[in-house]
């Protein structure tokens, strides 16, 4: 299995378990399982800096974005994930934050064909952002007070964004290098 291809299955992984754990009143498992892919993420790549560079603007935008999304009610966690960190209403939760760093995991691998395309990034962020709230919903994690399409527009317009953003980070990052000591 080529890199690229595990990258996938561990970015789906992560996904389908921080999804469905919040989905059943556990959010805890998928953080863990989580913070695990990120270990591994981390151990595997050969030059630990970029990744960094990337995965933590990564969280901080989707902690912001989906927080934003979160007061304006269009989307709403369920189960005991319902008011987010320390209990303050209108922000996100640490499962959804994990699943932005497990996006950012992927896009100098699997989505590396988003590189140097904006338009194109934007145009999967707009359409595979509310496809991927919209799987969440019906799995039971999150829920959209607002209605679907309230929820749609909310979570297109921030991938819309926050995807060819990400990309641009990606970019940027990775041409970095520290000047004259070992890379990574």
């Amino acid at each position: 299995m080529t890199g690229r291809m595990l990258n996938f299955v561990a970015f789906q992984i992560t996904w389908f378990a921080c999804v469905l754990s919040a989905g059943g009143g556990r959010p805890i498992v998928g953080v863990l399982v989580a913070l695990g892919h990120l270990a591994v993420h981390f151990c595997m790549v050969p030059r630990r800096r970029p990744e960094f560079a990337l995965v933590i603007p990564a969280m901080a935008l989707g902690f912001i974005g989906d927080s934003v999304l979160a007061a304006l009610s269009c989307i709403a966690f369920t189960g005991p994930a319902r008011s987010g960190p320390g209990g303050a209403v209108g922000l996100t939760t640490v499962w959804m934050v994990m699943l932005w760093a497990n996006f950012a995991t992927t896009l100098r691998s699997s989505m590396r064909w988003l590189r140097g395309r904006p338009v194109l990034a934007a145009g999967f962020g707009a359409v595979g952002g509310p496809l991927a709230y919209w799987a969440g919903a019906r799995l039971g994690a999150i829920d959209f007070p607002r209605g679907l399409p309230s929820a749609a527009l909310g979570v297109g317009v921030l991938w819309l964004g926050a995807t060819p953003l990400l990309g641009a980070v990606e970019r940027v990052t990775g041409r970095c290098r520290p000047a004259g000591g070992p890379r990574g």
